[in-house]
């Protein structure tokens, strides 16, 4: 586990959403460059098959309409071989690729990773990031349960919006957005 402080001052406050979205692709690009192939779970985790690798947290602070700094905290999985039973269903970089970790030389190459992401960004790659991204997504297009308070649903992942929030697509066709800790997968 490890935080990162980005300042991001030249980000709308309107646009933070970026800032998980070139996280969650730092983690895909570095544990791509450990033969190991993930996906994004929205809004940013990573996940190998339906088992979690790593964990995103993001803490904005705002200047006026901008932001002033992002506080972005990481948790990756690298050499564990035994989780808690109430951790769900987690997965490590040592289990998915039979080797083990580095962590003195991993948490540079993520953070580098992280950074090539930030600088793609910063220098007007928006638009790449937004369909990496949003193909690497966790079950997109894909008919599942998902939960909002008490109800139950069936709807595909078919994008997820500027603002972060996800859009989900019932099977009569309608589209609807739902925020963070607004909707869940179901068990």
């Amino acid at each position: 586990m490890f935080s990162l402080l980005l300042r991001p001052t030249w980000l709308p406050a309107e646009d933070q959403f970026y800032i998980s979205k070139i996280t969650s692709l730092g983690v895909y690009d570095f544990l791509t460059q450990h033969a190991i192939t993930s996906t994004i779970k929205w809004p940013n985790d990573a996940y190998v098959n339906d088992k979690k690798i790593a964990g995103i947290l993001i803490e904005h602070h705002l200047g006026g309409s901008m932001l002033n700094a992002s506080i972005i905290g990481i948790g990756l999985n690298a050499n564990q071989q035994e989780f808690s039973k109430t951790a769900g269903q987690p997965t490590s970089m040592l289990l998915e690729s039979g080797c083990t970790v580095a962590v003195e030389t991993a948490l540079p190459e993520l953070v580098a990773a992280i950074l090539r992401r930030y600088a793609l960004l910063q220098q007007g790659g928006a638009q790449r990031i937004d369909e990496e991204y949003h193909a690497r997504l966790y079950r997109l297009n894909e008919w599942r349960q998902f939960e909002t308070g008490k109800r139950r649903f069936r709807a595909k992942i078919v994008a997820v919006q500027r603002n972060g929030q996800l859009l989900l697509q019932d099977a009569t066709g309608d589209t609807k957005a739902f925020a963070f800790k607004e909707v869940r997968f179901a068990p």
